[in-house]
């Protein structure tokens, strides 16, 4: 979900291949695309409990906890270089987290879904007032958090970690959950 509207940006284009034009009298596609750089908003939720078992007609698999923690670490680090391929050699895409508010909880509920927001103007300032109130009404259920930013992007703010610093934590959440 993008935090940051649309701001009218067009980029103009045309498919002319050499082959196709000439067999349809040198017409070209003409096209346009829309444009947009902001600041997006997503969520991911890993339910450790459930990740290597499966059922089917009576069947049931279960991997090993080693094999479950390989897996995960896997994809952590996969999310962390998040990218996308469509029309990159045109538009260099990055969506890779610049903003991580991740916690670890004894419930299965994604509290962080709609508070992540940033001041409207600057777009550089996550908004941890709201973030902390939301540790504060489940601090229940939440066994661990963290608040993970690259600060190149954001403004680093107190109860802040560095994305490095943040994702090694989680990972220890992981180790943590699947020590033998």
């Amino acid at each position: 979900m993008a935090l940051s509207k649309y701001q009218d940006d067009l980029d103009f284009g045309t498919n002319f291949r050499k082959k196709e034009a000439d067999k349809e009298g040198g017409n070209a596609n003409i096209f346009e695309t829309e444009i947009h750089s902001g600041v997006y908003r997503g969520t991911i939720m890993i339910e450790l409990d459930r990740v290597g078992k499966g059922e089917d007609d009576g069947f049931k698999m279960e991997i090993s906890n080693a094999e479950k923690k390989r897996r995960i670490l896997l994809f952590i680090d996969s999310l962390r270089m998040l990218w996308s391929a469509g029309r990159q050699t045109r538009f260099l895409s990055d969506i890779s987290p610049k903003f991580v508010a991740a916690a670890l909880m004894n419930s299965k509920t994604p509290v962080f879904l709609e508070s992540v927001k940033v001041d409207a103007k600057t777009q550089t300032k996550v908004d941890m007032p709201l973030l902390n109130s939301v540790v504060n009404d489940y601090k229940k259920y939440i066994q661990a958090h963290t608040f993970a930013v690259q600060d190149s992007i954001f403004e680093k703010q107190e109860g802040m970690v560095s994305l490095a610093d943040g994702f090694a934590e989680i990972e220890k959440w992981v180790e943590g959950y699947y020590k033998d």
